[in-house]
């Protein structure tokens, strides 16, 4: 049927060319045979030049906006924005194409531990939810990389780090990477120390100051374990603290030291390993002394010679680290001074050197340097 329905059409069509070719060759009185089949049309016709005479009779006004035309364009291109994919290499897929368009920073990371595990999890899962992207990570032995990432993100080399055009370098591997490199660091890249017991060193102090403003680039120290540490820097800003002792005791499966504290004996259940000012601590305690270090940071008035540090092994403590905070100011006309005493238990693996609350500051540090939308020469907490 359908065939012949297209058969008609086109015979119609041909009769009607006929029909007016006859006209055209034989003028004469129209046929009028055919005027009903168009009346009831004809009222429809009439009606449309009814509409434009009442317009043209009505006073101009000048043309606006259509309501809602608006929101109904743009919506679309706002959820689309969103719901689009990314597929740059080394870049989660699904995340947010606005993530794209705003330049992601490039974070490179040294140190693939705990730590370092954690960090390179979370950029990969959600940096660009942040406007972050994993750039590199490098470690001292390559060989723990080849397992879980994927050749394009390794860095084999520390000195090819430039290629990676980084952004932010986030230390999490061992002080000497700080005094060995991290001047050369700044000169690519913004810095942030997981270390801080590296600037107990004051030549390597000096050495990232140096870089930093020849740079304009930004020293960032993560303030990893450290309770309060904006309250001690306002404190000692107005010059109210007098003192401020940091003691820090754990398992003895849980410390790393070094040279005579490696030595000493562990006698009773527990022992004070040291005690004094911080800055003869992290040498020989580089990854147990970072909270305490921070702590120096955030009290440049003590600094890291009058800032105190206690280490303690407690057999007691198989899953915790345990912080303890004791600040003074100085005294009042009653001869009464000001404290504080904050106690901070970790929980942690037996024998790590990482509390499990210390893996969530530190991204929180993380983020903190990465939204940073100006850097400024110098050293700071984040």
């Amino acid at each position: 049927m359908g065939g012949q329905e297209k058969g008609e059409g086109r015979a119609g069509h041909a009769r009607e060319g006929d029909l007016l070719g006859s006209q055209r060759q034989n003028p004469g009185p129209p046929d009028q045979s055919w005027r009903g089949d168009i009346t009831e049309i004809q009222p429809c016709l009439k009606r449309r030049p009814q509409r434009r005479r009442q317009n043209e009779s009505e006073t101009p006004t000048k043309p606006g906006p259509r309501p809602g035309i608006r929101h109904r364009v743009q919506r679309p291109l706002v959820q689309r924005s969103a719901l689009d994919s990314v597929s740059r290499a080394g870049r989660l897929q699904g995340a947010p194409k606005m993530a794209q368009d705003q330049s992601l920073k490039r974070v490179g990371l040294l140190g693939y531990g705990r730590l370092g595990q954690a960090l390179a999890a979370r950029l990969l899962a959600e940096g660009a939810q942040h406007g972050l992207e994993l750039a590199f990570v490098w470690n001292r032995d390559p060989r723990r990389l080849q397992s879980t990432l994927p050749p394009a993100l390794r860095l084999p080399d520390l000195r090819a780090l430039a290629d990676r055009s980084p952004d932010l370098v986030v230390e999490v591997a061992h002080p000497q990477i700080i005094h060995e490199f991290g001047a050369q660091i700044l000169s690519h890249a913004d810095l942030l120390v997981g270390s801080p017991s590296a600037l107990a060193d004051r030549d390597t102090e000096e050495q990232l100051l140096r870089a930093s403003r020849k740079s304009g680039r930004s020293v960032f120290v993560a303030r990893g374990a450290l309770w309060g540490a904006e309250d001690i820097s306002r404190l000692d800003a107005s010059g109210g603290l007098q003192s401020l002792c940091i003691t820090m005791a754990t398992h003895p499966d849980g410390f790393r030291l070094e040279g005579p504290l490696g030595r000493g004996p562990r006698e009773g259940p527990r022992t004070v390993l040291y005690e004094g000012p911080i800055r003869g601590l992290c040498p020989f305690a580089p990854r147990n002394s970072n909270t305490m270090a921070a702590a120096a940071l955030a009290a440049p008035s003590l600094g890291f010679d009058g800032v105190v540090g206690i280490l303690v092994s407690d057999l007691s403590l198989v899953d915790r680290h345990v912080i303890d905070v004791e600040l003074k100011g100085p005294p009042g006309p009653s001869g009464q001074s000001f404290c504080v005493r904050t106690r901070r238990e970790n929980p942690a693996e037996p024998g790590a050197v990482t509390g499990s609350a210390t893996l969530t500051t530190f991204w929180g540090s993380l983020l903190a340097c990465g939204s940073s939308s100006t850097t400024k020469p110098g050293i700071q907490l984040c």
